[in-house]
């Protein structure tokens, strides 16, 4: 091992005699730091105008459908999402409820929770939008059919159908017919993906979504991960067709190995720090260094770490199209044919377009063209213009829509993606001004009838004044107001008002739920609340808070969640939490399960007792009381009746002992133990049960 020389040097000082050790050669002892930059801006400066600016002339959306978490292909989304400006949606078949866990004790329903989670954390990275389909990941199959019969064929493919109407993908990436290895749930969600493909575009299939408002939507393109496609086991035994292998002229290869400028790293590095938010599943490893290879962490498909220079990415075989024509097509993208460009929205108007919808799209073109040109020259503060100039256009246009004559369907289709298309610009005015947002609150774990004091905030970092015409707190009862006022070039516009949290707030909890965990022969498909846009990641927050300003000559909004900092780990720094309603008391039952036996005959009937164990959490924020009460079926006795508790803080817990008698001749079955209390903050949800068995 070499060993470094170094000198001793001896400096003599007023106060005595102090000994400085310093390398031979070295100038100056460096400070043993390293400052980790961002992997992209959020929605303020030089990057974040970059970004907002790639997505004003581009007007198409990129979808891919895995099967679980960790499916995604991280570095492809980045790659299409900040390097060509398009909508990026991961849309998973589940939430990998049924794999194993290497960070904590969550299982099933909470590894789905978990998993989606930090698929959520992936996506701040790559840039992504997550939607889901009610599928449960129950376990690993060898057997597609009988994962698609566990699932719900007729069911998850009408999810598909359902998402696919809706946010009206141009491109979608599933992934492939496996052959005889690997978890046969990939293989499943790929035949179902295909199947839903065809039957999006039909409006005689799941007429409902038809009644519902949603209207037909076939996908320009429809990809495999791979090169041709497996002869698995799925088509000859019933869950699919499995289809030919498709010529070599029909397969793409996406490289992500392309190094971006403006985020000053490659779309497969990006992919990699994305992925390794899966850390549950043991995919937060080193990344890879570049050059060396970039393994699998761009995700499913991505080939093995090659040598050095090798490109990363992946190849992917075009199975499905709209027209028969792209079918017979070289492929050298996945959006070969595709014009995302603004101005070719007029296709849905057909051969000839009205001149006011060309000149209109011409219009919203040139101020991107404007705005990309000035920032290429380094001009930030001169993109402002051209961009409020094209949001002004894009409103105009869709106000003239109706105007037009244009077919039914053709005035959906272009509505439907300029009304996508207006948050980014608004956006990118808000990034060329400079401004970002807060809305802080000081408690996060909050319960119904709290108030709570916000901290609302618009910062201003750009060349000229804004004005903040409005503030509209949402979610809270009696919110106090937001003065108007003028925020000055790096001054800060604050509110502080206090809100209170209604006393009918629902209780934060999952959306989705199931029974299958409990009861296997149910079907592997969770059920999701009406109330919630379908397939989204978890309930949106009802706490958010819009800015309603005037930035240059337009006027544009910010909404943003409420969130609560704290710092739960000195080490990690400080952390964000949107607000949580718990219940005032929460508790834990223990056990679960007792087991009573059934008499034998009616010489040996006696009461059996069984011990239950109740633990309370206290959720006020200071000193209560409560009572809690075990109701139990007829014929059975709890003692003591009621057991008081007292609280002095927050977050304490209390607990409480009962005695069960269950009576000396008890049937058998299975008996449940219900919850109650007082105050009502005890809810009635928690029940255990007691089986009889002989």
């Amino acid at each position: 091992m070499p060993v470094r020389n170094h000198r001793l040097s001896v400096a003599v000082a007023a106060s005595g005699i102090a000994l400085v050790l310093s390398s031979v050669g070295d100038a100056r002892l460096l400070a043993q730091n390293r400052k980790n930059y961002s992997i992209v801006a959020d929605d303020n400066g030089h990057v974040a105008l970059g970004l907002a600016i790639r997505k004003l002339n581009v007007a198409g959306t990129f979808m891919q459908c895995p099967a679980h978490p960790d499916d995604e292909t991280n570095a492809m989304l980045a790659m299409f999402g900040y390097g060509a400006g398009l909508r990026v949606i991961d849309l998973q078949n589940n939430r990998g409820e049924g794999g194993q866990n290497e960070i904590g004790p969550e299982l099933f329903r909470d590894m789905g929770v978990l998993r989606t989670s930090e698929l959520l954390a992936a996506h701040r990275i790559d840039g992504a939008e997550q939607f889901f389909t009610r599928a449960i990941d129950y376990g690993y199959s060898f057997d597609p059919n009988e994962v698609v019969q566990k699932w719900g064929r007729e069911e998850i493919v009408g999810d598909y159908v359902r998402l696919f109407r809706t946010l009206r993908p141009d491109v979608i990436v599933t992934m492939n017919i496996q052959g005889g290895g690997g978890d046969r749930a990939h293989e499943a969600t790929t035949l179902l993906v295909r199947e839903a493909y065809r039957a999006a575009g039909d409006a005689a299939k799941y007429p409902e979504q038809i009644a519902q408002g949603l209207r037909p939507w076939q996908a320009p393109k429809l990809y495999f991960s791979g090169t041709g496609i497996g002869g698995g086991r799925g088509g000859a035994r019933g869950a699919g067709t499995t289809p030919a292998p498709a010529p070599a002229t029909r397969v793409a290869r996406v490289d992500t190995s392309a190094y971006d400028a403006l985020l000053g790293r490659t779309y497969a590095e990006i992919g990699g720090d994305a992925r390794s938010n899966h850390k549950c599943q043991g995919t937060g490893g080193l990344p890879a260094l570049p050059g060396l290879g970039g393994g699998r962490g761009g995700g499913r498909g991505a080939p093995p770490a090659g040598p050095a220079g090798a490109p990363a990415g992946a190849a992917y075989t075009l199975v499905d199209a709209a027209t028969p024509a792209a079918m017979d097509s070289d492929e050298t993208s996945l959006f070969d044919g595709l014009d995302m460009r603004i101005v070719a929205l007029a296709k849905y108007a057909g051969a000839n377009p009205p001149a006011a919808l060309t000149a209109g799209l011409a219009a919203i073109a040139d101020a991107a063209a404007r705005a990309q040109q000035a920032f290429d020259s380094g001009r930030d503060a001169d993109t402002a213009a051209p961009i409020e100039a094209g949001l002004t256009a894009l409103r105009a246009l869709r106000s003239t829509l109706n105007s037009m004559g244009l077919p039914d369907a053709a005035r959906f289709e272009i509505a439907f993606r300029l009304s996508a298309k207006e948050p980014d610009y608004n956006n990118a005015v808000l990034a060329a001004h400079g401004l970002s947002f807060q809305a802080i609150a000081d408690d996060g774990l909050v319960i119904d009838g709290q108030p709570v004091r916000l901290s609302l905030l618009a910062v201003n970092r750009g060349a000229s004044d804004v004005r903040v015409g409005s503030v509209a707190i949402a979610g809270f009862t009696n919110p106090g107001a937001c003065a108007p006022g003028t925020v000055a070039r790096n001054a800060v516009f604050t509110c502080t008002p206090t809100a209170v949290v209604p006393a009918d707030a629902r209780l934060t909890e999952p959306y989705f739920t199931d029974t299958y965990w409990k009861t296997p022969s149910n079907a592997a498909r969770s059920a999701f609340d009406p109330s919630v846009p379908f397939g989204v990641p978890f309930a949106p927050t009802p706490f958010h808070v819009t800015f309603h300003l005037t930035a240059g000559s337009v006027e544009v909004v910010k909404d943003v969640p409420v969130e609560y900092r704290y710092v739960k780990d000195i080490y990690f720094g400080d952390k964000r939490m949107e607000l949580n309603v718990v219940p005032a008391f929460s508790v834990q039952v223990t056990p679960a399960l007792a087991i009573v036996p059934a008499p034998s005959g009616p010489a040996a009937a006696k009461p059996v007792e069984r011990d239950v164990f109740v633990s309370v959490t206290n959720g006020t924020k200071g000193p209560a009381p409560a009572t809690v009460t075990l109701e139990v079926p007829a014929g059975w006795t709890s003692a003591p009746a009621s057991v008081p508790v007292t609280f002095d803080k927050e977050d304490e817990s209390r607990s409480a002992r009962f005695v069960v008698t269950a009576p000396a001749r008890v049937k058998t079955g299975a008996y449940t133990l219900a919850l109650n209390g007082s105050p009502p903050g005890i809810r009635r949800s928690s029940t255990r049960t007691c089986s009889v068995a002989r």
